[in-house]
């Protein structure tokens, strides 16, 4: 089981390092999602949390990428006590973003994965 994932997920990198698209798209012959770059000069800022409940903590973690796919800088901590999954994702979103206004970075496209943060915005 964990292997046929980290085989799915390295073929969706795979395929995504050789678009010349941008953004996630999903593809509707193969049914999966696959990473489309940004305009040119533009990055993507991908962000997430995690919630450790029997430790009481949660971690968060932003990547960010040029408009090649290429790595550019990344962000991460933790919180003590926040064990709730849809703060500690509005923490990260939050977070990321006071990141990106420190370095001064304003053309970036931020990607989350979660829907109720999303929709809450």
């Amino acid at each position: 089981m964990v292997a046929n994932a980290a085989c799915s997920i390295l073929f969706q990198w795979q395929r995504a390092q050789s678009t010349q698209d941008s953004h996630w798209k999903l593809n509707d012959r193969e049914g999966v999602l696959v990473w489309r770059r940004p305009d040119l000069g533009w990055l993507v800022c991908n962000v997430d949390a995690a919630v450790f409940k029997t430790g009481g903590r949660s971690s968060f973690g932003c990547v960010l990428r040029n408009d090649q796919g290429h790595f550019v800088a990344g962000y991460g901590g933790f919180w003590t006590g926040i064990v709730d999954p849809k703060v500690a994702e509005a923490l990260t979103f939050k977070e990321a973003l006071s990141w990106l206004k420190r370095k001064g970075i304003s053309c970036v496209n931020i990607e989350l994965d979660s829907l109720a943060v999303v929709q809450a915005f």
